[in-house]
C-alpha cells in the first residue's frame, strides 16, 4: 500500500543534496517557519511578539508554559553517540537557552554538559519529556 510520510527537522546542505539525488522525484523540501503576522488576528499581534511565532509557544495557555518552549532547544542527531559541537554551544549562547535536548536513536539518557542533555527518540512520546531531568 502507498504510504505518505511527513518528516520535520533540519539537515545539512550536503545531506539535503544526497537525499535529493537518491530520492529524485519522490522527495520535496518545504521550509516551515512559525506563524506570521498575516496568520494571526490583529488583537494577538502583541502576544506573537512576546511569545514568539512557533506554534507550541504562541498557543500555550499561560506565559509560564510559553516560556518552556522558548527556553529549551531541541536537536536531532543521526549519530548513535552524539557529542558536543561548536554549533550546540553557539545556539545555547545566541538563543539564551536553559537546556538543549539532543534526540538520538539510542536507548539511554545522558548529559553532555550541564545544559546539553541527550535523550532517546522513545522519550518524545511522553509529551514534555524534556522537563524530566
Amino acid at each position: 500500500p502507498k504510504k505518505n510520510y511527513l518528516l520535520l527537522g533540519s539537515a545539512s546542505p550536503l545531506l539535503v543534496k544526497q537525499s535529493s539525488d537518491s530520492l529524485a522525484g519522490r522527495i520535496g523540501f518545504y521550509p516551515l517557519g512559525g506563524f506570521t503576522s498575516n496568520e494571526i488576528p490583529s488583537e494577538d499581534l502583541g502576544r506573537l511578539w512576546v511569545q514568539g511565532s512557533f506554534p507550541r509557544s504562541f498557543l500555550a495557555e499561560t506565559e509560564e508554559a510559553s516560556m518552556l518552549w522558548r527556553e529549551y532547544g531541541v536537536e536531532i542527531k543521526y549519530s548513535n553517540a552524539p557529542k558536543t559541537s561548536k554549533s550546540m554551544h553557539t545556539v545555547i549562547e545566541d538563543l539564551n537557552l536553559e537546556k538543549l535536548i539532543v534526540n538520538y536513536s539510542g536507548k539511554r539518557t545522558y548529559h553532555l554538559t550541564e545544559k546539553i542533555i541527550v535523550r532517546p527518540f522513545s522519550e518524545v512520546k511522553k509529551g514534555l519529556w524534556f522537563l524530566e531531568q
